[in-house]
């Protein structure tokens, strides 16, 4: 991995970059410890290396050894960005990110697993979708980026973009959803949406801080097309948002009813928009509407 030291890094030490990056200290060490490990310039140097900007580090961040435990599934995976430090790929409805008891055979890791054979590659998946939500889910090349993107997300810096056909008519345009998130009960799949009060973590009363933005891209006469950007991560946020406020996405059964128009919840993740980490470039990844969203809007917003 080659990153061009900008003049905001000029000064820094080596040590100290990878601090900013949030390195663990497994990482360092690793790559202390090998010879071509740390390059400043195409020479060997220690983490204490004062880098100056035009600089080029060069980290040895190949894995030594693939993820264990997860099959391969030759099944088409459509890849929608690709560079040195990230791939991002389309998941559909219905398939699960990883193995579990229930899915074993087929999963998106598989499928990211089998576009790398004949390769060392550590399935580090950076953002997550519940079973049934489709879209856009970036996946870590090694374990350098996969650092340096946990860092952004932690910092709010990567902008979500979701598309959901919700129950409803609403009456704003636009707004924002602030309800705490907790479990309904200690180790329960479901959430559920708690008035705002002090963030004292997921199993306190108090729940977790949830913020989400909307806006309606389209009106139905019993369903509206929405729009939504996550300002935090929390598991089923935007489905237990909607739930919130009046207005459940459609075909949820966790947290609305079935719907005849579609056999999943219709929340499909669009877009991620972020500054990237290395080449400091603002990065669009977009995901098309799947076949059975396309449908559901045709019936429900005759179009």
């Amino acid at each position: 991995m080659k990153i061009n030291i900008t003049e905001e890094e000029n000064g820094i030490t080596v040590k100290q970059y990878m601090a900013s990056q949030k390195f663990s200290a497994r990482l360092i060490a690793r790559l202390k410890n090998k010879e071509r490990g740390i390059l400043v310039n195409g020479e060997r140097k220690t983490v204490r290396c004062v880098l100056s900007a035009g600089d080029i580090l060069e980290l040895e961040t190949e894995d030594s050894e693939s993820s264990k435990n997860i099959s391969l599934s030759y099944m088409p995976i459509n890849i929608l960005f690709e560079d040195e430090w990230f791939i991002a790929v389309e998941k559909p409805p219905h398939l699960p990110i990883h193995p579990s008891r229930r899915h074993i055979d087929d999963t998106l890791a598989s499928r990211v697993m089998a576009h790398f054979e004949g390769t060392d590659f550590v399935f580090r998946v950076l953002t997550r979708l519940d079973l049934d939500t489709s879209g856009v889910v970036l996946v870590a090349k090694n374990a350098i980026s996969a650092a340096s993107f946990s860092k952004m997300l932690t910092e709010r810096k990567v902008k979500k973009e979701y598309l959901a056909i919700c129950e409803g008519v609403f009456e704003n345009h636009d707004g924002i959803i602030d309800f705490n998130i907790r479990r309904t009960r200690e180790f329960a799949m479901e959430r559920e949406a708690v008035a705002k009060g002090i963030s004292c973590g997921e199993n306190s009363p108090e729940g977790n801080e949830a913020i989400s933005e909307y806006y309606v891209v389209k009106q139905g006469k019993n369903a509206t097309l929405v729009a939504f950007s996550p300002v935090t991560g929390r598991t089923h946020q935007l489905r237990v948002h909607s739930k919130a406020i009046g207005h459940p996405i459609l075909g949820d059964t966790l947290y609305g009813s079935p719907s005849e128009y579609i056999d999943r919840q219709a929340l499909h993740a669009q877009k991620l928009t972020f500054i990237h980490p290395f080449t400091k470039l603002e990065t669009y990844i977009s995901c098309p509407l799947p076949e059975d969203i396309k449908n559901c809007m045709k019936e429900l917003f005759d179009e």
